[in-house]
């Protein structure tokens, strides 16, 4: 029998309309991300307390202020390794703009005023955290090099004013800053050739050194080609300075005996003008014999 037009509109209809069981699982699923969202917002309230004007103050109360003194060792790395925990734990509800301006609020003025030219022509609060951590620990890092933190490894000595338990610390510090695990061996004979070079004539030497030692990679260095070129220049410099040397003395030998002649002469024109009228007058005095 042919089925008619309405029997198939009734027929499409059921088939396009939902079944219980697929409404039954969509609401399971509906509520199961209801429920995750929830546990999540649940979780993130108990982690991370909503950041108050209190908090602000007591996170900024537990940090003290730090001092750019690179001489006294108070370098931005190590100020920030003390409080580190309180802008990352301790702070953790507050946001990265907060962050940040309770890094910088902590800064003494001088050392603020020179970061903000630093950064120029950005404003801090174009920085992010961690930029501006960065940029911190650039500019207010320590001063010596790798090398030179080195050199001051090996020749540590205890001051008289130190304790063992201080003497020990510093030891410790700089043989942190060694890192021998990246010292080539020709940047250790480099090293040790620098610490031989004791004596007072040496200074300008080791002075010089050092501070070429500083501007080169020195994990490339080749130690004996190296002492070969300064050694050759040392030598010109010595014959250069030795011949200027000479040419000063030949000009005061020669501007020495241009005033002792100018002396003399100056004597024996004295001597001849006053011998002069002393002759006039004794020819005076003798009378004419007569004829």
């Amino acid at each position: 029998m042919p089925t008619t037009r309405s029997e198939g509109t009734s027929a499409g209809a059921s088939a396009s309309k939902p079944t219980e069981m697929e409404i039954l699982t969509k609401i399971l699923q509906t509520q199961q991300e209801q429920l995750k969202e929830i546990s999540r917002k649940l979780l993130m309230d108990k982690v991370m307390p909503p950041m108050t004007p209190d908090l602000l103050e007591s996170l900024a109360n537990s940090c003290s202020t730090f001092t750019h003194d690179p001489e006294t060792g108070l370098t931005f790395d190590i100020w920030y390794k003390r409080h580190k925990g309180i802008f990352l734990e301790d702070g953790s509800a507050l946001s990265d703009g907060a962050r940040v301006r309770l890094l910088l609020r902590k800064l003494y003025s001088s050392s603020f005023s020179r970061y903000a030219r630093f950064i120029l022509p950005k404003e801090p609060k174009d920085l992010n955290y961690e930029e501006t951590v960065r940029n911190l620990e650039s500019l207010f890092g320590p001063e010596e090099s790798l090398f030179r933190a080195r050199y001051n490894c090996i020749t540590t000595t205890k001051r008289d004013s130190d304790d063992y338990v201080t003497y020990a610390a510093l030891v410790n510090d700089r043989c942190e800053k060694f890192i021998t695990g990246t010292l080539s061996n020709d940047a250790f004979k480099a090293l040790i050739y620098l610490v031989g070079l004791r004596s007072e004539k040496e200074s300008s030497l080791r002075t010089r050194l050092l501070n070429q030692l500083e501007t080169e990679d020195v994990s490339k260095i080749n130690l004996q080609l190296f002492m070969l070129n300064e050694s050759k220049r040392l030598s010109r410099v010595q014959e250069d300075a030795s011949v200027l040397e000479r040419e000063q003395k030949s000009v005061k030998v020669v501007q020495r005996n241009k005033y002792q002649n100018q002396k003399k002469s100056s004597q024996q024109s004295q001597q001849s003008s006053s011998s002069k009228p002393e002759h006039s007058a004794n020819s005076k005095q003798i009378p004419k014999t007569p004829c």
